[in-house]
């Protein structure tokens, strides 16, 4: 059980949880007194939607564990769905969170994505209305001014765990270590579950001293800054932030070719190259190109449609659709 208190230490809510640490009941207080119950989080949020919303409201939910609340509650609401993640598993089935809001579209205004990547699959695979499905990114605010260092090092930025299959870098890494300079080394920012299995791949081949692992990245700037190209192999993003950042600072990107982000983000042979996904010696051979100059980039910076204003203008155009003001 756990309580939560007001600012004058008053108790205004508990929760109660069964021996999984699944909720079982939250009490509201009033006054000391108890002033609502509800058997479970469901009751919780639809009693709260239908106590804030108002008829005509328009409402953005990016939290899937709200959707069935959101579309149960009593006011008639415009409810706009947000992904920002994909909406498919490793197996390419669709996952159980996304269910509610896809086999739902009755009671959905409009869905947003990222990607037009995305924005093909609902209509193709769940069949979404075109006319429902709005594309809008995130945002980044352009660096003013790119100091871009000469410096031969390979960076990797994201989580460690089996999407990201960052062991395509290492071997990559490996095959061209003889055919690239001494000094390049390979950088790995970044936790997860996959760190240790990691560290003994790079023993095993014997890479310690040109593999490094660098923990989280706290100064975004320095890290792209001081790197020649970034890479990304995942098996599938929502959206691929880390490409957006590492081209806004003037580092170039080759990232797998996948679901979803990296062909939308990525201009071929200017911001970056693409690559055929899970082609560890296409990507080798990439990789070595650009230390070796090669290939080389010229004028790395973030495209138009990413900054702030033009994401703005997106969702004052989806808020004028609905009707809002």
């Amino acid at each position: 059980m756990d309580r939560l208190y007001d600012n004058e230490s008053r108790l205004f809510c508990e929760r109660r949880y069964y021996k999984n640490n699944k909720i079982r009941g939250i009490i509201l207080y009033k006054n000391d007194k108890v002033f609502k119950s509800f058997k479970g989080e469901k009751e919780f949020f639809i009693d709260f939607f239908n106590n804030v919303f108002n008829d005509g409201d328009i409402v953005f939910n990016d939290a899937r564990l709200l959707d069935r609340a959101n579309f149960v509650q009593t006011k008639d609401t415009k409810n706009v769905i947000v992904y920002h993640s994909t909406e498919r598993d490793l197996n390419g089935e669709l996952k159980a969170s996304y269910a509610t809001s896809t086999k739902n579209e009755s009671n959905v205004s409009k869905y947003i994505t990222s990607t037009e990547m995305q924005k093909a699959s609902l209509i193709n695979n769940y069949e979404i209305p075109e006319e429902k499905v709005n594309v809008i990114s995130s945002y980044i605010d352009p660096v003013s001014q790119i100091s871009y260092r000469d410096n031969s090092d390979i960076i990797y930025v994201g989580r460690l765990d089996e999407n990201k299959q960052v062991i395509d870098i290492i071997e990559a890494f490996d095959s061209i270590k003889d055919e690239i300079p001494e000094n390049c080394v390979l950088r790995i920012y970044g936790e997860g579950p996959n760190l240790e299995s990691l560290k003994s791949q790079i023993k095993n081949l014997k890479l310690g001293k040109r593999v490094k692992f660098m923990g989280f990245a706290n100064n975004l700037d320095e890290v792209y800054k001081t790197a020649k190209v970034s890479v990304l192999t995942s098996k599938f993003e929502g959206f691929a932030l880390s490409i957006m950042e590492s081209i806004n600072y003037g580092c170039p990107v080759v990232a797998y070719d996948i679901e979803y982000g990296p062909n939308e983000i990525i201009t071929q042979l200017e911001t970056g190259v693409l690559i055929e996904k899970h082609n560890v010696k296409m990507l080798a051979d990439t990789i070595k190109k650009i230390i070796n100059d090669e290939i080389t980039f010229e004028n790395v910076q973030t495209d138009e449609k990413f900054t702030k204003e033009s994401i703005q203008n997106r969702f004052i155009y989806l808020i004028n659709e609905l009707g809002g003001n």
